[in-house]
């Protein structure tokens, strides 16, 4: 009887602590740090790197290009022109994840582009 409640109170806590990791939808680390990175390939995969402020860094400061972002999932904002863009960083958004694509809204926002959804 014993050893069916120590079973019973160890699946309880990993049914909880998997609803809760459920709930955020990214693992808690990951979600409240955002990566610094100077190019894409430090971001491990499906993330790119993502410049999201695009004033000059100052000479003396020491700073990254970016942060790490994942790629665009459906319905996600993304910038056109970074869709088919070989590039190391990218403005604003990262590209949409493969097959989906940039959907152009026809509005254009300075500097990034034209903006789209990823569809």
């Amino acid at each position: 009887m014993e050893k069916r409640i120590k079973l019973l109170v160890v699946c309880f806590f990993v049914i909880i602590t998997l609803f809760e990791a459920k709930g955020n939808g990214v693992a808690p680390d990951v979600k409240d740090k955002l990566q610094p990175c100077n190019s894409s390939r430090e971001c491990g995969y499906r993330r790119c790197c993502v410049i999201e402020n695009l004033k000059g860094r100052k000479k003396r400061s020491i700073s990254f290009a970016g942060v790490c972002r994942p790629y665009g999932q459906i319905d996600s904002v993304c910038v056109v022109e970074n869709q088919y863009a070989n590039a190391n960083v990218f403005r604003g958004w990262c590209p949409c994840k493969t097959p989906l694509t940039c959907i152009g809204s026809g509005i254009t926002e300075v500097p990034y582009g034209e903006k789209g959804t990823c569809g």
